[in-house]
């Protein structure tokens, strides 16, 4: 793993990858790219917003939440529906990344939590999509209220009108 970060980050060093990570951008094909920085910013923005008191290993789980992408690079959404295999083999380099770095991931959270930062991220995505004109970003933003009212079920019932 460290060689393989080697080749493709030019390093292998913890705190350089972790930092290096808010570099990349997402939105990349449709000419307005977001860095990964401002992304989850945002996230943190709402996630403390709607729950200001969310543990600290929420906090550090939505911080690093795509820091991967420092390895991967961000990969559309559409290309992993299509293609399963890209998904997978994404899912496991993501893996191994966060392992490599000792990164806090969502999945050692509880059901809710995890909701929460999904619900977070989707917003997010959301209002992103609402700053910008074009078909494509109307149906993103489409998907993404979906994905938030997805998630939203998954909290307890006090907290999903908050949402």
């Amino acid at each position: 793993m460290e060689q393989r970060l080697r080749d493709v980050c030019g390093t292998s060093n913890r705190l350089a990858l972790l930092l290096s990570g808010g570099k990349v951008h997402r939105y990349h094909q449709d000419g307005q790219p977001q860095s990964i920085s401002d992304h989850t910013w945002r996230i943190l923005v709402l996630l403390l917003h709607f729950w200001p008191l969310a543990s600290r290993s929420m906090i550090l789980a939505a911080l690093y939440h795509d820091v991967a992408e420092r390895y991967t690079g961000d990969i559309p959404n559409p290309v992993k529906r299509h293609s399963p295999q890209i998904a997978e083999a994404v899912k496991q380099m993501e893996g191994d990344f966060h392992e490599y770095l000792h990164i806090p991931v969502a999945s050692e959270l509880t059901v809710e939590d995890q909701a929460r930062i999904s619900c977070a991220d989707y917003l997010e995505l959301c209002i992103t999509c609402r700053e910008r004109h074009g078909r494509r970003a109307r149906q993103i933003y489409k998907r993404g209220t979906e994905l938030v009212e997805e998630y939203a079920r998954r909290l307890p019932s006090d907290e999903q009108a908050e949402v």
